[in-house]
């Protein structure tokens, strides 16, 4: 599916409320690319429904940005599909999965958890100066 449609906009009010902020622009640049692809993930693979419940919250600290979404999947998603060790993607992300990869590399601390009404949560960190 085409999710241009939501991820447009979500980009373009994280881009306007972290400019706001003054945040600098490759900073929030690499962290709305982040944002977009943990976006599309969870809509491609949240549910094998039709229609389905997506929540996502945005917290502006002073030194950091949190961005959570939560969504109807059951455990596809967890904490070691983002552990790349430093290096590089597996050759098995040729096609799929490089957006894992890219969330890792552009925030500085990634959360996957069983949300408490079910479903999966995933929280996505980044430091205003780099990880702390």
């Amino acid at each position: 599916p085409n999710l241009m449609f939501l991820t447009r906009p979500l980009r373009e009010f994280l881009s306007l409320s972290l400019q706001a902020r003054s945040f600098d622009e490759e900073w929030i640049d690499e962290f709305g690319l982040a944002v977009t692809e943990l976006v599309n993930n969870s809509f491609e693979h949240a549910s094998e429904n039709q229609w389905h419940e997506v929540r996502v919250e945005l917290v502006i600290h002073e030194d950091r940005v949190e961005f959570r979404i939560q969504d109807e999947g059951e455990g596809q998603l967890t904490q070691a599909d983002f552990d790349f060790g430093g290096k590089g993607p597996p050759d098995h992300m040729e096609d799929r999965g490089r957006g894992l990869f890219l969330i890792s590399c552009f925030t500085d601390d990634v959360r996957v958890s069983e949300a408490s009404d079910g479903g999966t949560a995933v929280t996505i960190t980044k430091f205003r100066g780099g990880e702390e």
